[in-house]
């Protein structure tokens, strides 16, 4: 990491939407003096926690090729995901029945819930636990905490607050996971004043 990162600046810190995870993407001048573009990948997500540096240089031979890993992953250890030096960039893998918080809303999600037979809080919970990616328990007892939802898509509402209060706006919630140029944010803003 230290022969990428030496010298490097923090352009900006995206959040990993539905993963504990950040990137932090840099700026670098390689020993022929190009710019390079690096992503320090911070994957906290239980025991498959990670370290890992990708290339996001645009026409780079090694774009979005693993630079840095610190716990490899094998074909051997894992069938769905490999992180090892010179592997492509793959994303950490999502249940494919379940959808981003950004991408539901209060009608999709009332919807679920009459499907359910879903009533009250404790129903409504569990609808969101089975079908959205990225809400644990902890977001759903904030919830309650701020004022109990009298309908399921006031749930949806409130959750989509707290996370914009967490993470700045939804801007910052990509729909996809990107080591190239984010757009712009609020997350530049602090940028700036670190710089």
């Amino acid at each position: 990491l230290r022969k990428h990162l030496n010298g490097a600046r923090l352009e900006r810190v995206v959040a990993v939407p539905g993963e504990p995870a950040l990137d932090f993407q840099f700026t670098n001048t390689t020993e022929l003096g190009f710019e390079a573009r690096l992503t320090l990948s911070v994957e906290c997500i239980g025991k498959y926690a990670n370290l890992l540096l990708v290339d996001a240089t645009p026409d780079s031979a090694t774009h979005n090729r693993v630079l840095a890993v610190a716990h490899p992953v094998t074909d051997a250890m894992s069938s769905a995901r490999q992180l090892f030096v010179g592997a492509p960039y793959a994303p950490p893998p999502r249940p494919m029945d379940k959808r981003l918080l950004a991408d539901v809303t209060g009608e999709a999600f009332r919807a679920w819930c009459a499907l359910a037979g879903a009533d009250g809080p404790e129903g409504w919970a569990g609808v969101l636990a089975k079908r959205v990616w990225g809400v644990g328990k902890r977001a759903v007892r904030q919830v309650l905490e701020q004022a109990p939802p009298q309908r399921p898509e006031d749930w949806v509402e409130t959750l989509h607050g707290l996370m914009a209060g967490l993470l700045g706006t939804p801007t910052m919630l990509h729909a996809t996971h990107s080591h190239g140029p984010a757009s712009e944010s609020p997350a530049d803003a602090w940028v700036q004043t670190i710089g």
